[in-house]
């Protein structure tokens, strides 16, 4: 079966004592220190991580048996600076700047009433009672 041509599709994930897997992309292979994860390490068997078949997450399984996804996007994130800054540029280009911010709140100002007292029943005071 041939490899998807996406640079977070996890082909293999490998355990290698005492911290680290060794993940193996599309396009590149890496080495995670589990560390980076966040996670907590001595809860989880670090041994029984394997790629999904599908290739979207890095499987392992926790003290209890529960299997756990670690997204593979996420992984790739933390392994490889250049699919890092693209996934940042990304975002950044989906984000508001402050003038456009500014632009939006000039040509959309607030009702002249949102801060008048409110007439007649108080709902917050009425509440408490």
């Amino acid at each position: 079966m041939p490899v998807p041509n996406r640079p977070e599709y996890l082909v293999s994930a490998r355990f290698v004592p005492p911290e680290s897997i060794d993940l193996q992309f599309a396009d590149r292979r890496f080495t995670l220190n589990i560390g980076l994860l966040g996670m907590p390490v001595d809860r989880i068997n670090w041994s029984t991580a394997k790629a999904s078949p599908a290739g979207e997450a890095m499987t392992v399984r926790g003290v209890r048996k529960d299997e756990i996804p670690i997204d593979s996007s996420t992984i790739r994130y933390l392994v490889d600076s250049n699919y890092a800054a693209k996934m940042d540029a990304t975002l950044k280009s989906l984000q508001f700047s402050r003038e456009e911010l500014q632009q939006m709140s000039r040509d959309n100002p607030p009702p002249a009433t949102l801060l008048d007292e409110p007439g007649g029943d108080d709902l917050i005071g009425d509440s408490w009672k």
